[in-house]
């Protein structure tokens, strides 16, 4: 009870984990970030209950529970990477890409289709009166499974290398893992289709249905017969449960008077009103310990700003680097890369934003400066910022700026042109097999906030 609660009240207070690149200060990203850290774990309490439940347990494994066991391994492994995005450095890194996507989908695909294909194969004997095909229910399942992790998974990879979400189009470099993933996607909707034919065949005929169909099924639903009638319950039905054994047996008590029985009552809540009195003390006792772990997570957070500080320094992130540092730096002539810039701006804003020079050929430790150009072109004042990614993502941590627009609010007026110059190197350290990057740029409006003219 308190595992959901928790997460329907810390979901209030982490909606801005999606916003960490528009430009909110350092202590709302770490505010976002720990609250979305927190809800971790109510979310992880209630992965162990389902874990928890089957333990030990007489489990048969027909198709309505492999599903159930598959949601509970996909939906952890999406829970997994979102506390790898909570982390806002790295969100920075991959926000927008195909890291998110195969994020999202991991938890949602697991939380809606995985649970309603599980409840469709556990109903649909009651529904249509018919057992459906065991065999291949199975054969959906394995397949399901098999092909959604075949497409969704090496989009992490894609991600982490720099592959932007909403592209026609994408650079020869994230070929292969959007050949697997393709391969995937034909495979998973084509499993669908087995999953049709296997509605299809069950409605239309099959093994009667018993009224009970599953050895473990409760509710009033299985006391009656398959398909259920239409007026299924004539009067209101009356349901017992087992009693504790402290409490009298039943048989006795409907033989009691009602003198009797009332008593008996008030002589039982007697005796359990201090075990009541009790577990109410301690579950109040557990409600301040959460709060007080609550206050103290956030507090650390707080506090954590000039390590967060330096952390995005260390990361690359507004890794603006002294003039001097680069008169030191050794330029390694026996290499030479290739840069190759690009520019986006989300879809439908009234910007034009790019690169001045589509590429350069440089030497590792040489300084390099290019430009990119942005322009307003609506009839209004506008605020926007770019945010960097590379590919691969390894050259990133090569990569140092001496000056650079980016993380910086730029305000234009109507019809404003601007040139903004990027100074940088990258380091001789960069590991020989990468000789050519990708540095790509992509433009947001920060709506509702003054920008600083760059």
């Amino acid at each position: 009870v308190y595992a959901p609660s928790s997460i329907a009240i810390l979901s209030f207070i982490v909606w801005a984990h999606h916003m960490f690149t528009v430009g909110m200060t350092a202590a709302a990203q770490l505010f976002f970030m720990y609250a979305t850290m927190l809800i971790a774990v109510p979310t992880g309490v209630k992965v162990f209950n389902w874990i928890a439940t089957m333990w030990k347990g007489s489990l048969t494994f027909e198709t309505p529970m492999l599903f159930a066991v598959g949601f509970v391994f996909v939906f952890s492994m999406g829970g997994f990477t979102g506390l790898v995005l909570a982390v806002t450095p790295i969100d920075i890194q991959v926000q927008d890409t195909y890291y998110v996507v195969a994020h999202f989908h991991y938890v949602l695909v697991a939380g809606s289709l995985f649970a309603i294909f599980g409840g469709i194969y556990y109903w649909i004997p009651k529904w249509t009166g018919h057992m459906y095909n065991e065999a291949l229910g199975k054969w959906h399942f394995w397949l399901t499974m098999v092909f959604f992790n075949v497409t969704f998974f090496p989009m992490h990879f894609s991600g982490l290398a720099g592959m932007p979400r909403r592209i026609p189009d994408y650079a020869l470099q994230f070929a292969d893992f959007n050949m697997i993933s393709t391969i995937g996607a034909f495979g998973f909707g084509l499993s669908q289709l087995l999953f049709l034919y296997i509605v299809v065949r069950c409605i239309g005929g099959g093994v009667k249905a018993a009224d009970k169909s599953w050895e473990g099924a409760e509710g009033l639903e299985w006391t009656v017969p398959s398909p259920a009638p239409y007026h299924t319950f004539e009067t209101p039905t009356v349901v017992k449960k087992a009693r504790r054994a402290a409490r009298i047996d039943q048989q006795d008590e409907d033989r009691a008077d009602t003198a009797d029985a009332c008593s008996r009552v008030l002589r039982r809540c007697g005796a359990e009103a201090p075990a009541m009195v009790s577990e109410v003390r301690e579950n109040r006792i557990t409600l301040k310990k959460l709060l007080v772990v609550s206050c103290v997570m956030f507090g650390f957070g707080f506090a954590m700003v000039p390590f967060y500080k330096k952390l995005c320094d260390v990361a690359g992130l507004n890794s603006i680097i002294k003039p001097e540092t680069v008169t030191n730096t050794q330029v390694d002539a026996s290499r030479t890369l290739t840069m190759e810039f690009d520019s986006n701006v989300r879809s439908g804003l009234p910007w034009t934003f790019r690169a001045v020079e589509k590429s350069v050929r440089f030497h590792p430790g040489e300084l390099v400066q290019i430009e990119f150009e942005v322009r307003n072109n609506s009839d209004k004042v506008l605020t926007g910022q770019a945010i960097p990614s590379w590919g691969p993502q390894v050259a990133g941590r090569h990569f140092r700026k001496l000056d650079c627009f980016c993380f910086t609010q730029q305000t234009l007026q109507p019809g404003e042109v601007r040139r903004m110059p990027v100074v940088f190197v990258v380091e001789t350290t960069l590991p020989d097999d990468v000789n050519y990057v990708t540095m790509s740029y992509t433009f947001f409006q920060v709506e509702g906030r003054e920008g600083i003219a760059g």
